[in-house]
């Protein structure tokens, strides 16, 4: 197996191609912005780009994987992570600690460690109120 990398000026890597034998076995194409951001791979097994987003602090909020599929990634004020961009459907303790997902409702030790993951509700009257300043469920 032998795996060729191009690289573009700023010392990213442009291209990736990988061969086995004399056979040319898949290749991945990259594109940067002058902030060194990825901002969309093509690779032989999809086809299709993906297309990627960031917020203002140039963290990575989504990844549009075809015209019919986004993943997100978006934090709020205090770096909590959600799965839309109107950072909803997801519940979290003022801790941080992620209680419920949308699907599955998650408990922890005395320490922080998850203990359970249920897809009833096991946190039903025992998750802590917040109080000014936290992101109550938001």
């Amino acid at each position: 197996i032998r795996i060729s990398t191009d690289y573009n000026d700023m010392g990213l890597v442009r291209s990736r191609h990988v061969h086995s034998g004399d056979h040319h076995t898949g290749w991945r194409h990259y594109r940067w912005d002058v902030g060194a951001r990825l901002m969309s791979m093509r690779c032989s097994m999809r086809g299709e780009p993906v297309i990627y987003d960031y917020d203002s602090l140039c963290n990575p909020i989504r990844g549009d994987y075809s015209l019919h599929e986004s993943i997100f990634r978006t934090p709020d004020k205090v770096g909590n992570l959600y799965r839309e961009a109107e950072c909803k459907g997801r519940r979290y303790d003022r801790g941080g600690r992620l209680l419920w997902d949308g699907e599955y409702h998650y408990a922890y030790d005395c320490e922080g460690n998850l203990v359970h993951k249920s897809r009833r509700d096991i946190n039903a009257g025992t998750a802590e109120k917040g109080q000014a300043g936290d992101t109550g469920g938001k």
